[in-house]
């Protein structure tokens, strides 16, 4: 009977699997992955260009990132005045530098969302755009600097000597003018600044924000 004889048929090549099934089971595989790269290689030829999107967490556009000028500006600004005198950066001199190290902003946050964001509870807060590049100095150089803490709180700060060991790198500390028991303090990392300032009795801390770009000076509450 005919299917007595594909039975007996199949139960042979059972009895045999062990040496013709894996050459099967390899071609099969072959031939799979040969048509899967040619579906590949057909769909990438009809692909489109990926478009990219511009994803950030702050609700506010970089290019306008609170500051009462342009980041572009200030950056221009810096490049003409770097031109103008190649070689007052980082000098000690009797004047601090005319270039603000302390950007005011304009729809800055109100404190009691700075005091959020930093864990903070300070007497008064403001949120600022810093310009990390006029702590650069050369090793063995003193800088002196007008420090904007608040409109009322504007300290000469004279920073010390900067060490020319690498481990020492971002490291600034010194002292106020006018206040011999002031302590300054400041950290410089990745374009973020830093830092702890004792001055007149009062405790100042500037404190970085990278998600949004920005830092925060604030006022510690006693």
């Amino acid at each position: 009977m005919p299917n007595r004889g594909f039975k007996n048929w199949i139960s042979h090549k059972w009895e045999t699997a062990e040496t013709w099934l894996p050459w099967v089971l390899g071609g099969g595989s072959v031939l799979i992955i040969i048509g899967g790269l040619l579906i590949g290689f057909l769909r990438d030829d009809q692909r489109e260009p990926a478009a990219f999107v511009e994803i950030s967490d702050s609700e506010i556009p970089a290019s306008q990132t609170y500051s009462e000028e342009s980041i572009e500006s200030l950056s221009a600004a810096y490049r003409r005045e770097d031109r103008a005198t190649p070689t007052t950066r980082g000098v000690s001199s009797d004047a601090p530098t005319n270039r603000p190290f302390v950007v005011n902003m304009r729809g800055a946050p109100e404190k009691s969302e700075i005091e959020s964001r930093t864990g903070i509870r300070a007497s008064q807060a403001r949120a600022v755009i810093l310009a990390p590049d006029l702590l650069q100095r050369r090793p063995g150089q003193e800088l002196k600097l007008k420090l904007s803490l608040f409109p009322a709180t504007q300290p000469i700060v004279i920073l010390k000597a900067k060490s020319g060991y690498d481990v020492n790198n971002g490291i600034h500390s010194g002292v106020a003018e006018g206040d011999p028991e002031s302590q300054v303090h400041i950290t410089t990392a990745d374009g973020m600044v830093s830092g702890t300032i004792l001055y007149l009795g009062r405790e100042y801390r500037i404190v970085s924000d990278p998600a949004r770009g920005v830092h925060y000076i604030l006022e510690v509450e006693n």
